[in-house]
Formats: structure tokens, sequence, C-alpha cells
């Protein structure tokens, strides 16, 4: 009877080293997914920011072309 005490005691040890190591598996998945979330929700800021700036400076550059355009036909009227 000693022994299966033992034995179930044993398990129960082993049991809960496991269950401690899945908990801090669990816990460094977890923090891997928020760091790379965050992480590639700056990249997209990033990139939009930089993809509208790009675009701002191209409506600026379309609009200064056609006052230019339209200085010239005024000009030549």
């Amino acid at each position: 009877m000693k022994e299966h005490h033992d034995d179930i005691l044993q398990n129960v040890a082993q049991l809960s080293h496991q269950y401690n190591e899945l908990q801090e598996l669990l816990k460094t998945k977890q923090n891997m997914i928020v760091d790379e979330t965050t992480k590639t929700i700056d990249d997209v800021n990033s990139y939009f920011d930089t993809y509208i700036t790009e675009l701002r400076q191209t409506q600026q550059k379309i609009i200064e072309d056609l006052q230019v355009a339209k200085q010239d036909a005024q000009v030549m009227r």
C-alpha cells in the first residue's frame, strides 16, 4: 500500500511539474503573440504614414503643375 501511495505522490509531483512547464510555455507564447502583434501594428502604421506622405506629395505636385498650366493659359489670352 505504501508503494502505491508513493507512486501516486510521484505521479502527482510529475504532473504538477508538467503543468507548471505548460503554464510557462503558454505564458511565453502569449507574450510572443502580444509582442509580435504590437510590432506588426507599428509596421502597418509606419507603412501607411509613409504611403500617405507620398500621396500628399504627389497630390501637391499635381496641383502645382495644374496651377502652372492655368497661369500659362491665362498669360496666353
